[in-house]
């Protein structure tokens, strides 16, 4: 890859050190000009040349050198009937930020509160912004580029999916991700670069900070999945009982999740329903389902009928014998 210093975007660039200087990772004064000082300082520049750690979140357009370097943010029914997209490219550095902007002003509604003191209003969102960015800028920094497929964020009525390609890194397990683990790096060169924007960190709490922020803000715990060669991370609408992940509504019926409840809906009137049929009516990956199918056996609120391969799942009030 022979590609010029000059074209990396100066002003990517001046964002980079501007946003890290303000997180205290950047010392102040540094010369935004001296474009190969400040990627040799990052070990990204290579015989005189920038590398690919260097193009993706410096260079105007990234995705002219790799297909994966760009985000796609879809909004979409109950049925997956895509209704509206958009792309958001351009130096990768910008674009968790970009994303966001995006995201929050077409794809995410708020709700109007008022509290305090004030009769002024205020804007209230279903999903945690800071929650929101720390997935985004996981999935950025994170993924396999050279599958070169961008993160795709597909927006449903109750739930947020953001799809990111190549999975865990080697060493790293789903279970891994909700406990305390050791921060285990694909793209360690951009990373570096990204954590002296101040966007991540170096001790791997960026999904309990996930964790944390969705729990405070009402939404059930998040749910991630390996599908596809790649890794799903899901976010449901929250409840409107903030500081909890559990809606009052579901306690009372031993339900766990929102998608405890979105399951017993779809299986309502049906006198069965198997896992793959409640996998593709609720577009939820169906490890998952029968994660809560289990657990809706468990709590009493389903039976199981059938055996091995021909199992299905029916609600226990409805079924009849």
């Amino acid at each position: 890859m022979d590609i010029p210093v000059e074209s990396l975007s100066r002003d990517a660039i001046g964002y980079f050190i501007e946003t890290g200087e303000k997180a205290g990772r950047i010392p102040e004064g540094i010369d935004g000009s001296d474009v190969p000082a400040i990627l040799s300082r990052y070990r990204i520049l290579k015989n005189g040349r920038p590398t690919m750690a260097a193009v993706l979140p410096f260079h105007e357009d990234p995705y002219s050198f790799n297909y994966g370097a760009m985000v796609k943010i879809g909004r979409f029914d109950s049925e997956r009937t895509l209704l509206r997209d958009d792309m958001v490219s351009g130096p990768m550095i910008e674009v968790p930020e970009k994303a966001m902007r995006l995201l929050y002003s077409n794809y995410i509604p708020p709700t109007y509160g008022y509290g305090g003191l004030t009769v002024s209003g205020h804007m209230d969102y279903d999903y945690p912004e800071k929650a929101v960015r720390e997935l985004i800028v996981n999935s950025v920094v994170h993924m396999d580029y050279s599958l070169q497929q961008p993160v795709e964020i597909s927006a449903f009525d109750d739930r947020m999916e953001m799809f990111s390609a190549g999975g865990l890194p080697k060493g790293l397990a789903i279970p891994d991700l909700k406990k305390r683990h050791r921060s285990i790096r694909r793209n360690e060169t951009l990373a570096s670069v990204f954590y002296s924007a101040g966007y991540v960190e170096n001790w791997a709490q960026g999904i309990a900070k996930v964790m944390k922020e969705c729990a405070e803000n009402g939404n059930p715990e998040p749910e991630f999945s390996l599908e596809l060669g790649g890794l799903m991370a899901t976010m449901y609408k929250r409840s409107r009982n903030p500081g909890s992940t559990i809606p009052e509504h579901s306690r009372s019926r031993g339900l766990e999740t929102t998608l405890d409840q979105r399951i017993l809906e779809a299986m309502s009137g049906s006198a069965t329903m198997s896992t793959k049929r409640l996998s593709e009516k609720l577009g939820v990956p169906s490890r998952t389902i029968r994660r809560h199918l289990a657990h809706l056996v468990e709590a009493g609120q389903i039976v199981r009928v059938g055996s091995n391969s021909s199992t299905e799942y029916a609600i226990k009030d409805e079924l009849t014998v």
